[in-house]
């Protein structure tokens, strides 16, 4: 179990601090699935970082299976939107380096989780290609390949997909939710999308922005794998939608000094902004 507890964070400004995450609290189950989403500012990333250890919450706890969180470790893994493999390392090598610094893996278990985290992202065939020739799609797979690896309790992904193309992301959605399936890891995925939110996750957390807070969750009971003919994921879609447009109206209003959610009619119309652009 992975607690969040009147989680906090600050950051000076000017002339008062700016509150960017206002009393989190979440629990989150071994091996669920869950999407973080909501506009720009609303703390998703910083939320993340404070679970990985990246960042100290102003206040507030962490605990993961009752121990605190306070830096970063093995029992969390991240991916980001870059890749960050190293460009002279074959794929297999990216792969296998993070568990080459720690002692509790052996050679022969190197050997064999690269071998079954490549087949399974379905980069086998591509073990010694270097990063260059690889296209972007490509080069996530091998970062998942290489978090998954590490075996980690929890993984952390912050919109790892956001950069690539609609096609490579429903590629990617397809098999991250199959290694998760096959894995049972806790995964805590942000984004700003809606539907890869609801193609994903078990729950998806909507958050309020100015400042960040929980807003509304939605449990997400349909079986996998999810397409966009189930009337469900349309209503769901529907109600997430809503539950964001306030949101989205306070990050316009900022930074355009318009609204936005006045349109909703209009943009539940658009697939590309009904995907997650308006956010």
């Amino acid at each position: 179990m992975l607690t969040i507890k009147k989680v906090y964070k600050s950051f000076p400004g000017e002339k008062t601090d700016n509150l960017v995450l206002d009393g989190i609290d979440l629990e989150i189950k071994t091996g669920e699935f869950v999407a973080l989403l909501g506009p720009s500012g609303c703390g998703k990333t910083t939320l993340m970082n404070i679970v990985a250890g990246l960042e100290q919450a102003s206040s507030g706890t962490v605990t993961l299976h009752g121990k605190e969180v306070t830096k970063p470790g093995p029992d969390r893994g991240v991916i980001f939107q870059e890749s960050g493999l190293f460009p002279w390392m074959t794929v297999e090598q990216n792969v296998a380096f993070p568990m080459k610094q720690q002692s509790r893996f052996s050679k022969e278990y190197i050997k064999n989780s690269v071998d079954r985290y490549l087949r399974m992202v379905h980069l086998h065939k591509y073990r010694d290609a270097l990063p260059h020739q690889l296209s972007g799609g490509m080069k996530q797979r091998t970062a998942i390949a290489r978090t998954f690896a590490m075996e980690p309790e929890v993984l952390l992904m912050d919109e790892p997909f956001a950069a690539l193309d609609e096609q490579t992301r429903m590629m990617l959605h397809y098999q991250l939710g199959k290694i998760w399936q096959e894995s049972k890891k806790t995964i805590i995925f942000v984004t700003h999308n809606i539907r890869e939110a609801l193609i994903l996750a078990d729950r998806i957390i909507v958050m309020a922005t100015q400042p960040g807070k929980i807003k509304k969750e939605f449990i997400i009971e349909e079986s996998r794998p999810r397409d966009f003919q189930n009337d469900i994921l349309h209503y769901h879609e529907k109600q997430i939608f809503d539950a964001l447009g306030e949101e989205i109206d306070k990050v316009m209003k900022q930074e355009m000094g318009e609204s936005i959610y006045a349109q909703k009619n209009r943009i539940h119309g658009d697939s590309d902004s009904y995907m997650g652009g308006a956010i």
